[in-house]
């Protein structure tokens, strides 16, 4: 850049890089790549080789409309290749002069192009969270290390293509996936973003369960979802034939990387069903899965849910009772919130629940309840998280549950349960299988040994609530 050229800006000193360099495909790519208003002008442009062009000939056009003379100046120095010297004669100006016009005409160029680009960014970030609609809290607790690995794998140009992250219900899988949502739409590693949800309900802090529309989720109901969140201006004729709505869909995530995520898989009433299509749309897009059962039918990275541990359930309940003013929780020690942990251990649903009934009752009075299995809201709980899982299981499968507070905290293998369950081996190792597919059970060990073991709100569970379900 010649040293009478004087920009001052950072996006200004881009935008004249790409300008000397736009017929060089490979250079402009990795001069724009990092700006969001690239990838629509790649496709706009019908491919990388005439980005750089468009997206300058968008931003030259609106600099036209504000000032004629700045755009045509810059137009002539690039697009007709005029050295200064010929513009300053067209103008009869010194070519000084040329410089400094030159040098004004970029920062208004750069300043609306950042405009542009800092518009696009809050519509993203807009579109984005009206998509999921899954409250932002800043004081998540004890996930920062799967925000950061599970992210690293989404956002990497290979595979895993499909994520999924199982585990019990009210272990935090939801809001997991909404944070790793909002960390990635802060970069440009995906082009957009979807969230379909199949959560038929959900349980509020106060223990009331709240039903959701659209309780199940097929293979044309995710299709229909996806067009019209990534395709809205196209979508009201797509919609109207299933088959070109595919195909629309499959070019759209085929063009380049997006991420779709799919809440609540178990949900659905055909995963089998379901699970072709998505496969026939990963590739550079990726899909990330919750579920509390898990996938094991095809080829899925399964990550599963860890409960909180003791220090991090304490923060979580200390983090919630500030937010809602209940300073006796704020102030208690360890010790006097140890009794949360071993009756629900760290599942945060159930620790957020105990939270919020503490602004009514004693806490001992919810301990109590919960070990009892006695209230609305505790009966609530239970159903929200287990009810399902339960109607689920074989008779076996209900004998070996019912049988696992019996065995070590720390968890035994198959033969131990075998022998206090009165079960052969073989149909333990099914019973188990079933199990550890519905996140009731949880699996520890190394490649020659495996340990079963319980959350212990489901040990709390299964010693009251379901008496009374069986």
């Amino acid at each position: 850049m010649p040293d009478d050229l004087r920009i001052r800006s950072d996006m200004g000193r881009l935008l004249h890089a790409v300008l000397r360099h736009w017929r060089n495909e490979e250079r402009s790519h990795k001069l724009l790549s990092e700006l969001l208003l690239y990838r629509p002008a790649v496709r706009a442009a019908g491919g990388p080789q005439h980005a750089a062009r468009y997206l300058l000939e968008q931003a030259l056009a609106e600099l036209g409309k504000l000032h004629p003379s700045d755009a045509q100046l810059l137009e002539m120095r690039y697009w007709d290749g005029l050295g200064v010297e010929q513009v300053a004669n067209l103008y009869g100006y010194a070519e000084s002069t040329i410089y400094g016009r030159q040098s004004l005409a970029f920062e208004r160029l750069s300043a609306l192009v950042e405009d542009r680009e800092q518009n696009a960014w809050r519509n993203r970030e807009r579109h984005v969270e009206h998509r999921m609609q899954v409250p932002y809290s800043d004081k998540l607790v004890g996930v920062e290390h799967e925000i950061s690995t599970i992210g690293a794998l989404l956002s990497a140009p290979t595979g895993p293509w499909i994520v999924a992250l199982e585990g019990i219900g009210g272990i935090g899988k939801t809001t997991l996936a909404a944070q790793l949502v909002r960390r990635l739409y802060a970069r440009t590693d995906f082009e957009d973003f979807a969230w379909v949800s199949a959560q038929p309900r959900a349980l509020d802090v106060a223990g009331c369960i709240q039903g959701k529309p659209c309780p199940t989720l097929s293979a044309q109901g995710l299709v229909d979802s996806l067009v019209t969140q990534l395709m809205p201006d196209t979508a009201g004729a797509l919609l109207a034939a299933p088959e070109k709505a595919l195909q629309a869909l499959e070019e759209r995530l085929k063009w380049a990387p997006h991420l779709i995520i799919i809440d609540n898989l178990e949900t659905v009433a055909d995963i089998d069903a379901l699970m072709p299509k998505i496969e026939g749309l990963i590739n550079p897009s990726k899909f990330l899965l919750t579920s509390r059962r898990r996938v094991t039918q095809h080829a899925v990275f399964n990550h599963t849910m860890r409960e909180l541990t003791f220090q991090e359930a304490c923060t979580l309940v200390r983090s919630e009772a500030a937010l809602r003013n209940l300073q006796a929780l704020v102030v208690a020690s360890d010790d006097d919130l140890a009794p949360i942990y071993e009756t629900v251990g760290g599942n945060p649903l159930a620790l957020l629940l105990i939270t919020g009934q503490t602004y009514l009752r004693p806490l001992r009075s919810i301990i109590a309840d919960l070990r009892e299995a006695k209230g609305v809201a505790i009966d609530n709980l239970y159903t929200f998280i287990y009810r399902d899982a339960w109607e689920h299981l074989s008779e076996s499968a209900r004998r070996v549950l019912l049988a696992m507070p019996l065995a070590p905290v720390q968890g035994e293998g198959p033969e131990y349960l075998a022998t206090i369950c009165e079960l052969a081996t073989p149909e333990v190792v099914s019973a188990l299988r079933d199990l550890t597919t519905q996140s009731l059970v949880q699996v520890y060990g190394d490649l020659n040994q495996r340990r079963f073991k319980i959350h212990s709100l489901t040990r709390t569970f299964l010693l009251q609530q379901v008496l009374a379900w069986t």
